[in-house]
């Protein structure tokens, strides 16, 4: 008898999964957006655009909370440096990673990436995103792009944050 011959083998081939691309094939490329330039209700075939965001909504709920959660059990490490926020960082970057290997390597559903990747992990840490974004930026071979995205955005978020200060303190 031997093997069965893999031309007539009965079934959906693996990587025809409805035009996603299944575990055989190349990697796709991932963003905490589903297209390029899209905003967060973009990429939702088949829901109004009204859900998508009702979907980040909840996810940045769930997420928002997991950080308020992890906030305060590194109070037990002490306030003089700021373990919450480093661990929530490592850890949301740790999860974008796995999330977008997931959708790079199989399919998955576009409101379910909304939720997990614009939603719970939005709102646990938008460090997971600057992460992904300056690594896609990388892995392109766009090395201009990527620099002046990571320095960038520390450099310049750092500055936006002590002008907002200054602002404030001018005012009050």
């Amino acid at each position: 008898m031997g093997r069965p011959d893999p031309a007539t083998k009965s079934g959906p081939d693996p990587v025809d999964l409805g035009g996603k691309p299944g575990r055989d094939s190349e990697p796709r490329e991932f963003s905490a957006y589903p297209q390029r330039g899209a905003g967060p209700a973009a990429g939702c075939r088949g829901i109004v655009p009204a859900m998508g965001f009702l979907i980040v909504f909840l996810g940045a709920g769930l997420g928002g909370m997991a950080r308020h959660g992890v906030g305060l059990a590194a109070l037990r490490f002490g306030t003089a440096f700021p373990y919450g926020t480093m661990g929530i960082n490592i850890l949301g970057s740790i999860l974008m990673g796995v999330l977008a290997g997931w959708y790079a390597m199989r399919s998955g559903s576009q409101p379910m990436r909304l939720f997990l990747a614009t939603g719970v992990l939005g709102g646990f840490t938008t460090f997971s995103s600057y992460a992904l974004e300056g690594i896609l930026l990388l892995e392109r071979g766009e090395m201009a792009a990527a620099i002046i995205y990571i320095l960038g955005s520390v450099v310049l978020g750092l500055a936006g944050l002590l002008l907002g200060l200054m602002v404030m303190r001018m005012i009050l």
